[in-house]
């Protein structure tokens, strides 16, 4: 979990680099979306660290049928309380924006990171809650080798090519974000259906 929390932050400082050189406003305005994104990044980790709490109870019982109940609840727990938040980014960006800076192009910038980050805190939760519900299944090392290639090494050359190819914006890195996410949380969701099945054959 430390080496998971360790590269992504990780992540996020070499971002802050990149986007530093892009132009002088651009660092302001990726710190001020990276704050107040990460705040309701806290959901994703509370209710991750709930539903694997809850979730291996029952894995020393092999209980996979119950692991994937408390894993589905723990999703949709998540989703509700994250919906009415995701909405508030994006018909209320502009008051977001004006919490941080003043500044007409910083703001602008801000509005427009929170309105990419949308789908981004949607994968995020899953994949975290998906990380946790693995580890409670005593699987650690795949996950986090797993988050360390999608964000650490795919995230930077994502972003470098989309600034390179699409966007010499900071918009292109939390495009970029976007899409280590999904592939992120896909994996994850497909090694815990794996673990899953595997379990159920063996019984």
């Amino acid at each position: 979990m430390a080496l998971c929390l360790g590269g992504e932050s990780l992540l996020f400082f070499l971002l802050s680099i990149i986007s530093k050189n892009i132009s002088e406003s651009s660092l302001s305005a990726y710190q001020a979306s990276l704050h107040f994104i990460s705040i309701i990044y806290m959901i994703s980790i509370g209710v991750g660290n709930a539903t694997g709490i809850v979730a291996a109870r029952y894995y020393a019982a092999l209980d996979i049928q119950s692991i994937i109940k408390i894993y589905t609840q723990g999703i949709i727990l998540g989703l509700t309380i994250l919906t009415p938040l995701l909405f508030g980014c994006f018909f209320f960006k502009e008051n977001i924006s004006i919490m941080y800076t003043s500044d007409a192009p910083t703001r602008k910038s801000i509005e427009n990171n929170i309105h990419i980050s949308i789908p981004f805190l949607v994968f995020e939760f899953v994949y975290v809650v998906t990380r946790m519900t693995l580890r409670s299944m005593e699987d650690f090392w795949v996950p986090t080798l797993l988050t360390i290639l999608i964000l650490n090494i795919l995230g930077i050359v994502f972003s470098v090519s989309l600034l390179s190819l699409y966007d010499y914006t900071v918009q292109s890195i939390f495009l970029a974000l976007v899409i280590c996410s999904f592939l992120l949380m896909l994996l994850l969701f497909w090694r815990l259906k794996s673990i899953s099945n595997k379990t159920t054959t063996t019984d």
